[in-house]
């Protein structure tokens, strides 16, 4: 549960522990082609989830032609897991989204030319508010995007693991586990800069290398 002034907000995260062998233990009168090709399914699903999030950090050592770049930094906190989203008038789509934050404190991503509202928030820290702005990208040029990490509150965590397995005598059977933390509570305030000349990460005023 999050608290802060005037607003409560429950936050609950259910974790499911499924393994392919549990998934095919359910079903024991298939055939074995039959469960080969369901395992076939299932690790073509995994493929394509991971597809679906590969990462568009960049540092070219030259800008490329048609395109410009929006560099994302925050200078108080180190090891950020960044998700940034482009609004759009039918909601948003994702442009970055990865759990394991990036070797540096700069996320540097490429845009089309032209003016795009984004949204940032962080899938390594509860937030109450993703940070919103609208940024300038013109062509071989770096737009400066710095995020901050404002406290809002703390939350309660509620966690959720399902856990299934052989019995003692031999059958299925699952259980749940149910765990509660407490966490700080941050909301994101985003400040666009205006475009400056393409430079490598390393070259500009707030690069910072991630402790290893």
């Amino acid at each position: 549960m999050l608290t802060g002034p005037g607003r409560t907000v429950t936050c609950e995260v259910a974790q499911n522990v499924v393994t392919a062998s549990i998934g095919l233990a359910l079903v024991p009168k298939m055939n074995f082609f039959r469960k080969a090709k369901l395992a076939t399914i299932w690790l073509s699903i995994a493929g394509l989830w991971c597809t679906g999030c590969a990462s568009t950090n960049v540092n070219p050592s030259a800008a490329q032609h048609g395109v410009g770049y929006a560099d994302f930094y925050c200078n108080e906190q180190a090891s950020l897991s960044w998700d940034v989203r482009e609004v759009t008038s039918g909601g948003s789509k994702k442009i970055f989204s990865e759990p394991t934050p990036p070797d540096e404190d700069i996320l540097r991503l490429t845009f089309a030319p032209g003016r795009h509202r984004v949204r940032v928030s962080f899938l390594n820290h509860v937030i109450s508010d993703p940070g919103e702005v609208e940024i300038e990208i013109t062509e071989r040029s770096i737009t400066p995007v710095q995020a901050r990490l404002i406290p809002a509150g703390s939350a309660t965590i509620k966690g959720k693991s399902i856990h299934g397995g052989a019995t003692y005598y031999g059958r299925y059977g699952r259980s749940t586990k149910v765990t509660m933390q407490d966490s700080a509570a941050f909301r994101v305030e985003l400040s666009a800069q205006t475009p400056v000349a393409y430079i490598m990460k390393e070259q500009t005023p707030y690069w910072r290398k991630t402790p290893p």
